[in-house]
């Protein structure tokens, strides 16, 4: 983008590339609330091959910094920016096309990537969140009565939280374990401004399913 002339579109000016034997580069630090993470927050980098060097200007918002392991900022991780066409820009300093391997998967980069979904996704209707295992796969189904179905992909049993946006209340829900009936269980509910959150205190095991039925 920027070497075709496009980089006011996207709140970054990339100023080159650190090689993974040139700079020691090392951790993602959470910069901003925003990101969902506690400030000063600190993530594993040191397995990517190279790194962008990224300025972001005035107007965007650095959600995490680039920092050394003694704690001293390199360059922007990961920047956020809402354009004059409208367009929601997010920039990572990290190959993650060629590298996706190198970024260390967690439940903090769950969050962190819920929060980049939603500051895209702007002030449409935003899907359905879930926390709680490595794999949990949400399905809405809107339609005549909405329904949410979670699928857990994990070896491990997990124990889903929903955040369901435009939801006032979940009437029943049911774990599908494989090979069996639907079993009744128990859910604390919390609402807040726009949805509630669902905390199912039964866990779903590997490639079971929860179902939560709006009222």
């Amino acid at each position: 983008m920027q070497e075709r002339g496009f980089d006011q579109w996207t709140g970054v000016e990339i100023e080159g590339w650190w090689d993974r034997e040139e700079f020691n580069y090392s951790m993602e630090k959470a910069a901003n609330p925003a990101c969902g993470l506690p400030k000063g927050f600190r993530m594993n980098s040191n397995r990517f091959k190279r790194v962008a060097r990224l300025q972001p200007t005035p107007q965007a918002t650095e959600w995490t910094s680039l920092i050394t392991a003694e704690g001293k900022r390199c360059s922007a991780a990961l920047t956020v920016f809402q354009n004059d066409l409208g367009g929601r820009i997010a920039v990572s300093a990290f190959p993650l096309g060629s590298e996706e391997n190198a970024w260390t998967k967690s439940f903090h980069r769950q969050i962190l990537l819920q929060k980049l979904v939603e500051f895209l996704a702007g002030s449409d209707f935003k899907p359905v969140m879930v926390t709680g295992g490595a794999y949990l796969m949400p399905i809405d189904f809107i339609g005549d009565g909405r329904r949410v179905v979670i699928l857990n992909g994990s070896a491990d049993s997990s124990s889903p939280i929903a955040r369901i946006q435009g939801s006032k209340h979940i009437k029943e829900t049911y774990i599908l374990r494989p090979m069996a009936k639907p079993e009744p269980v128990s859910a604390k509910q919390t609402s807040w401004n726009g949805g509630i959150t669902v905390e199912l205190e039964d866990e779903v095991p590997y490639l079971g399913m929860a179902v939560l039925i709006e009222k």
